[in-house]
């Protein structure tokens, strides 16, 4: 930071060293400001990257994301969890949070007051659905899109009965009605009426591509 006084000179002295006193004509000019600044918000960011170490090495948001990826998903009945590139910071989880809080589909009295859990760590933004209530994909694509990240993956823990229909595996929700694609399944079934809980999930760049009453396409992770 650099001081000079109202002349134009150059104080000699380190800036702290000074001792300041009633009427003293000292002025911080706006560069020293500036490179302070700018000084403090790297160190800040690089310390968000690395998890709270300032030890990082050298990072970029492909090798980032996929190593979050492989952290195993951790989805309960009435959640869905997305899986977002962009989630990196404190600042980026308020922003995407105060989105998604919006909606009016989300059980507000579960993580705090908004139905919303984000975390930094695995990049996955956890979302507690209201019992009954349809999972709306395109709202919660746009809401994460609107804020300035890419969802990747939503993850689904789903109830229901199966039925075929041309060789292809249909789980219709018992709790909402919603219909999904098993696009990976092949059952072994006694009956179209067996009820059967799965783990799925659908690649996000799908849901705008998703028409009003279509099946969802998922992919069965556990069954």
């Amino acid at each position: 930071m650099n001081y000079r006084d109202k002349a134009g000179e150059s104080i000699p002295k380190k800036p702290f060293d000074m001792e300041l006193t009633r009427g003293s004509n000292l002025q911080i000019t706006g560069i020293g400001i500036k490179k302070m600044w700018r000084t403090s918000f790297f160190l800040l960011l690089a310390f968000s990257f690395n998890g709270g170490s300032l030890n990082a090495g050298p990072l970029n948001e492909e090798t980032l994301n996929t190593e979050k990826n492989n952290y195993p998903v951790d989805v309960q009945v009435n959640q869905a969890v997305v899986q977002v590139n962009g989630i990196v910071c404190s600042f980026c989880a308020y922003g995407a949070e105060k989105n998604l809080s919006k909606l009016e589909f989300l059980d507000k009295t579960q993580f705090g007051d908004n139905g919303v859990l984000v975390d930094i760590q695995t990049h996955r933004i956890t979302l507690a659905i209201q019992a009954g209530r349809k999972i709306e994909l395109a709202k919660i694509y746009n809401a994460i899109v609107k804020g300035g990240y890419d969802p990747i993956a939503v993850y689904l823990n789903l109830k229901g009965y199966i039925r075929t229909e041309n060789h292809r595996i249909f789980l219709i929700s018992s709790d909402t009605g919603q219909e999904f694609e098993l696009i990976n399944e092949t059952l072994d079934l006694t009956s179209d009426s067996e009820a059967i809980r799965i783990i799925g999930k659908l690649n996000a760049k799908l849901i705008p591509s998703i028409k009003t009453g279509q099946p969802i396409p998922i992919t069965v992770v556990e069954a």
